[in-house]
């Protein structure tokens, strides 16, 4: 163990060894390459809410993702430093048929970015797009808590709101989808306020859910996002990332220093401490002294997403052969019953980059699903990809899911949402530190929460905080502007989920309902 020029064990210790953490350690020996960094992860492996996993595929073995895995050219912070280490990205596939089954058991298929719903419910579903666009314009973004409306908004949950401007069940089902793939929750888990910001903070309801070009689906990472984190580590040094190390105990009661205790009972102390852990597993730590009683509360009114994700690799790309995309969107039956509806939520073509066939997806009402035996579910999955593909989706070369609710030191993915009053009352504890105590983590981003883009910002974030304190001299205009805030703009031609054609259809929508409400009169 190397001493510190003061005494301490460390000049920093950061606690959580996924890719904010790891940013924020590689920032500080950025900054300072004599700085003392000690990273302690709980787990037995770096890379937190990325997982990159190893199956047979047509080719051989190759390299997936059941974790975080998707990049935007919107996303600066995470590009940059894909490029720094070398890591290739490519496109995510999104050519030809797309299928829905929104609303009820019915499958649809359509080609362009306007989903097969009927008139009404597009008109429905864009008239909401486009109040939500707006509003998100009014939620500032380094305080939503500013917003005009903030009390109103932050009173409700995207529930109540979605039941007020929209009227038809399959555009409900359409939200409700994007809501569960986003965020891992449930409209009425959710405070409106959360929702219109973290939508502004990754430049629109585009950029949240699309993987057309520009939005944060649009990219995947050759060899698989993991790794990203992997060669951190190995920049940092692997003494200096401990893992297997999970934090219970944390000491500020010294004014000179900070201790720091593992589960296994090794003590460390340091000049500062960055926590990038989840903030829900943050609160699980004993700090003496007590946190403040804003961060407790906002903590506490922070719960953690669920996603299930599964991969399926095949011999061959049957679905493009046929001149379908992979896509599939689905959201129908009762919200918490399993049995009346298939699991599928969400499914892209997950073809690797070294061109072995797959696909890749999230299940629907997966609280549900985590209770089902993994074999059980596995056929389900299958049966209901063999709706939409034909036979061959069934006859996967190997298949595998993860339950994120059931990941140690995670117990959730893929964001801790904040639910009605966090932000009004609490917001101002997300970023604030506390004594030497930094916060980090994508959900206390600028920019890109909940995304990998805000894992990276936030980390690096934190590092020029303390490196401000501690080596002011060494921090450069060029490190504090990487970390900046900056504004996400939300494009006029990308404000709108599905484009011109649909406002052709909704102009044509609204002269027929116009003509005919006109006839009813004249009858009348």
């Amino acid at each position: 163990m190397t001493m510190s020029t003061s005494g301490c064990d460390y000049d920093v210790v950061v606690i959580g060894g996924g890719l904010s953490g790891l940013s924020a350690a590689d920032k500080l020996k950025k900054i300072d390459p004599d700085c003392e960094v000690l990273v302690l992860e709980a787990k037995e492996r770096v890379g937190g809410r990325t997982l990159t996993v190893e199956l047979q595929g047509a080719r051989g073995k190759d390299k997936w993702d059941l974790g975080g895995q998707w990049v935007g050219r919107g996303q600066p912070h995470i590009l940059n430093l894909l490029e720094e280490l070398g890591i290739e990205t490519y496109k995510q596939y999104t050519d030809g048929i797309k299928f829905m089954q929104i609303g009820d058991s019915k499958i649809r298929n359509y080609r362009s970015n306007i989903p097969s719903l009927s008139l009404f419910a597009l008109i429905d579903l864009q008239l909401f797009i486009n109040r939500v666009e707006k509003m998100m314009k009014q939620v500032p973004l380094e305080n939503p808590a500013k917003a005009e409306k903030a009390l109103e908004w932050d009173s409700m949950t995207v529930e109540t709101f979605k039941r007020k401007h929209l009227s038809t069940k399959d555009a409900m089902e359409a939200v409700n989808a994007a809501v569960r793939i986003i965020f891992g929750m449930e409209c009425t888990e959710m405070s409106l306020l959360y929702f219109l910001h973290y939508g502004r903070a990754s430049g629109g309801m585009n950029n949240m859910i699309e993987a057309s070009e520009g939005a944060s689906q649009e990219f995947k990472i050759k060899g698989g996002a993991q790794q990203v984190s992997e060669k951190l580590a190995d920049r940092i040094g692997r003494d200096s990332v401990w893992l297997g190390e999970p934090v219970t105990h944390i000491n500020q009661e010294d004014p000179n220093q900070v201790t720091v205790i593992t589960e296994s009972g090794k003590t460390v102390s340091a000049k500062r401490v960055i926590m990038s852990a989840p903030p829900h597993l943050a609160g699980k730590i004993d700090f003496k002294p007590p946190l403040p009683l804003e961060k407790q509360s906002l903590i506490q009114r922070q719960p953690v997403g669920h996603l299930l994700k599964f991969l399926a690799t095949y011999s061959n790309t049957f679905w493009r052969e046929n001149g379908q995309s992979g896509e599939v969107v689905c959201s129908y039956g009762d919200p918490v019953l399993i049995k009346d509806s298939g699991p599928l939520c969400l499914v892209y073509d997950a073809t690797s980059g070294y061109g072995n066939p797959a696909l890749v997806g999230f299940l629907n009402k997966s609280r549900q699903w985590s209770k089902v035996s993994p074999e059980e579910r596995k056929q389900a999955v299958l049966d209901h990809l063999s709706q939409f593909f034909g036979e061959m989706a069934g006859k996967p070369i190997e298949y595998a899911d993860k339950d994120w609710g059931q990941e140690p030191y995670n117990g959730g993915c893929p964001v801790n949402v904040m639910m009605p009053g966090a932000i009004t009352y609490f917001h101002e504890a997300l970023r604030k530190p506390f004594d030497r105590i930094h916060w980090a983590g994508t959900e206390t981003a600028n920019i890109g929460v909940g995304f990998l883009d805000g894992a990276v910002q936030s980390g690096r974030r934190a590092a020029v905080e303390i490196m401000s304190d501690l080596q002011p001299n060494l921090v450069t205009d060029a490190d504090r502007e990487s970390v900046t805030l900056k504004e996400c703009v939300i494009g006029e031609e990308r404000s709108q989920w599905y484009g011109p054609a649909v406002h052709i259809i909704i102009a044509v929508g609204l002269v027929a309902v116009g003509y005919v409400v006109y006839r009813m009169k004249c009858v009348m």
